[in-house]
């Protein structure tokens, strides 16, 4: 008896994952260089607004962090563009994927750092702009982070769950509504860039 019959769809199913998980990956690729850039926008502005209300130290070392990051992903996207030019195969996506969320994930470390380091206790001004700031780069990055659940959770989860806790750690009325507003806010745009996955990965 011939096994091809029920061999075949599975390796039918196979090759379209994998077909699948290169047309994610390149998605991610694709916004990598919008996303360094809103990255280092971000971050330098930030760190001017913060400068003299927390420690100038730690508004420096914290750039100095975001500005290799951003540097590392700009050069991993380069030459990820290198690589696929002209490429019409499958890549070695499994790879390319790997080193993106490694990336998307020390991103999102910095920014959740943020929350700690550039955390201005005696200025609640300064304050509701850290979680502007912040909850901009989330929004940001749910479009950009999309095609890969691991790239989005990585960024997300340090960035609104770290400053939230540092909300609520403060402990009064007003630090308590705040930081249960950005856990909802966390939630809710973790749940929405889940949505726009599964919308790609059927379109797909």
């Amino acid at each position: 008896m011939s096994l091809t019959p029920s061999i075949a769809p599975e390796a039918n199913r196979a090759s379209r994952g994998r077909e699948i998980l290169s047309a994610q990956v390149r998605l991610l690729y694709a916004n990598a260089n919008l996303g360094v850039g809103i990255t280092t926008l971000a971050a330098a502005t930030l760190g001017c607004l913060q400068w003299g209300t927390v420690p100038n130290l730690a508004v420096i070392g914290w750039w100095l962090y975001m500005a290799i990051v951003s540097l590392s992903r700009f050069i991993l996207a380069q030459r990820f563009r290198r690589f696929s030019a002209g490429r019409s195969t499958l890549l070695d996506a499994q790879k390319w994927r790997v080193a993106f969320a490694v990336g998307a994930g020390l991103a999102g470390a910095g920014w959740g750092a943020a929350g700690i380091l550039l955390y201005s206790e005696p200025h609640l001004g300064n304050q509701v702009f850290l979680v502007f700031v912040l909850g901009g780069m989330m929004l940001g990055a749910a479009s950009l982070l999309a095609p890969r659940p691991e790239t989005y959770l990585a960024f997300l989860i340090p960035t609104g769950v770290i400053p939230a806790i540092r909300l609520l750690v403060q402990g009064d009325q007003t630090h308590l509504a705040m930081g249960s507003l950005a856990v909802v806010f966390t939630i809710a745009t973790l749940i929405t860039t889940g949505r726009i996955y599964g919308t790609i990965d059927s379109a797909l």
